[in-house]
């Protein structure tokens, strides 16, 4: 598969830079990493530091009685109404 307009050096530095709080990158890391260095040193980085997860967390602040849901698909975000 192609990566595309993702790994464009400049373009990985923006998203980097404009990172205020975290940055969430949900997909197919194989697929980047095999073609981009710049990513594969990246998701090292992220792997040796134990960031590197295999779903994302979801709870509404709002309602702190609301299910924490690991989101690993699209359709689990359904599990989630209020958002997370």
């Amino acid at each position: 598969g192609k990566a595309g307009f993702i790994t464009i050096p400049n373009r990985i530095c923006v998203a980097l830079s404009r990172a205020k709080h975290g940055l969430y990158v949900i997909g197919n890391f194989t697929m980047i990493t095999n073609t981009s260095n710049l990513w594969n040193i990246i998701c090292n980085d992220v792997r040796n530091r134990g960031k590197l997860g295999e779903s994302l967390t979801l709870q509404c602040p709002n309602h702190p009685n609301s299910p924490v849901i690991q989101a690993k698909c699209g359709n689990d975000f359904n599990n989630c109404p209020y958002g997370g």
